[in-house]
């Protein structure tokens, strides 16, 4: 692979993950609503892991635009 090629892979990549991040906290937005308190700690860690998902796409999305 070229060096290009592997920069626009790792580009898609970044933005596949920023999308699947904001799409697992979107899914878990109803579940922390909710009035049970083993259901807003089930439902937070994948918040927590979708919100570090889009940070890790944003980041390097926009480190790789930088190149």
């Amino acid at each position: 692979m070229t060096p290009k090629a592997i920069v626009s892979l790792c580009k898609a990549t970044a933005i596949f993950s920023f999308v699947a991040g904001g799409y697992g906290m979107i899914l878990c937005v109803p579940y922390i609503m909710s009035t049970s308190i083993y259901v807003i700690a089930a439902a937070s860690l994948p918040f927590i892991a979708g919100a570090v998902l889009v940070a890790g796409g944003l980041t390097s999305y926009t480190i790789l635009l930088q190149k």
